[in-house]
């Protein structure tokens, strides 16, 4: 997770001050990577590299269990256009499916015509009967797997509240783990998203009382350094910016 935060604090420098990793000197390198460890130490012993693989269809076509962002397009977009029963809409999730890891691959689907035009060429990839695509399908969303039995109508309170609002999940992962959002919506499932969700905030639960409380510290206190070090790297460049330009300011014309 260090290499995610690291690259997330890199890309903040060269967007906001317009610093890139050669205009910093080897110390200010050397800190920044050290600050952000620090920051991912709080929650560095909750385990999200699940790897999940593409599930194969047929000869080079596969589907991607979904994601948090493919199943939003299917949820705002794809079910206004077509009913959820309707053999359109199992075609684009199909699309969502082999798709799911290409945000541009719904960048532009954002009318029945192009979307229509976009799941119909997608589907001529599938040279395979309807039930090895459905079962592609069941597995992509973990359908037919063991899973521990609950109680009817009980939900731990953590997954109630994640899915109510991805922009909210996602915000709070990024801070949490240090990955990006963007790979919270694309580059993991959306089962795999939420049990990360899951898993940090009960994590967290498990400490009671000064042991909670001194995680938090730690990581507010990390987050504090790593912006007063972006800052002071900052500060830095603007004073050599003004010292080279009231030098060149000085020197004679011509």
């Amino acid at each position: 997770m260090g290499g995610a935060i690291l690259k997330r604090e890199l890309r903040d420098l060269e967007e906001r001050y317009g610093a890139s990793v050669g205009d910093l000197t080897t110390d200010e390198l050397e800190r920044l990577v050290l600050a952000c460890r620090k920051v991912e130490r709080p929650f560095s012993n909750v385990n999200m590299a699940l790897v999940e693989r593409p599930v194969r269809v047929c000869e080079g076509a596969y589907l991607w269990p979904i994601t948090a962002g493919a199943q939003i397009w299917l949820e705002e977009f794809a079910a206004e256009w077509w009913k959820p029963d309707s053999m359109m809409y199992k075609w684009a999730r199909v699309y969502a499916l082999a798709h799911a890891r290409e945000p541009e691959a719904f960048a532009s689907l954002q009318d029945k015509s192009s979307a229509r035009k976009a799941v119909v060429k997608t589907l001529l990839r599938f040279a395979c009967h309807g039930a090895e695509l459905q079962d592609a399908i069941d597995r992509c969303y973990g359908i037919g797997e063991q899973v521990a039995p609950e109680k009817p109508g009980k939900k731990r309170k953590s997954e109630v509240r994640a899915q109510t609002d991805f922009a909210s999940l996602v915000a709070r992962l990024e801070v949490e783990s240090g990955i990006p959002s963007g790979s919270w919506l694309w580059r993991r499932s959306l089962v795999q998203t939420m049990k990360a969700y899951v898993e940090l905030h009960e994590f967290a639960a498990a400490f009671a009382g000064g042991e909670r409380a001194r995680m938090k510290d730690e990581l507010d206190e990390a987050m504090n350094d790593l912006a007063r070090l972006k800052r002071d790297i900052h500060v830095r460049l603007m004073a050599e910016k003004a010292k080279r330009a009231e030098k060149a300011g000085e020197e004679p014309a011509g």
